[in-house]
C-alpha cells in the first residue's frame, strides 16, 4: 500500500469526534458540509443505512501534516466525519 485517499467515520456526537480529530489526533479542520440526502439507494450502497438517512454535517479534516516531533510518512488524505440522522 502507498497512501490513504480517505478514510469516513460515523460518528454519534459529530463536536466530540471534531475534538479528538482536530485536538487529539492534530488534523487540519477544512470546512463544513451538508446535509446531504440521497433520493435513490446511493446511502444503503455506500453508507451501509437506511436509503432516508439524512447526513445532517460533515466536516472534512486533514492529517496531511505529522504531529510535531514525527517524521512525516505517507499521508492520509481527508478524513470526513458525518453524523447520520434516518428521517
Amino acid at each position: 500500500m502507498t497512501g490513504v485517499d480517505h478514510i469516513g467515520v460515523t460518528v454519534p456526537d459529530l463536536d466530540q469526534a471534531h475534538e479528538f480529530f482536530v485536538g487529539v489526533l492534530g488534523c487540519e479542520y477544512m470546512y463544513r458540509l451538508g446535509p446531504y440526502r440521497d433520493d435513490g439507494s446511493w446511502m444503503s450502497e455506500h453508507m451501509a443505512v437506511d436509503d432516508r438517512t439524512v447526513m445532517r454535517r460533515l466536516r472534512p479534516c486533514s492529517a496531511n501534516r505529522p504531529p510535531a516531533g514525527a517524521e512525516r510518512g505517507p499521508a492520509v488524505g481527508v478524513l470526513p466525519v458525518a453524523v447520520g440522522d434516518a428521517v
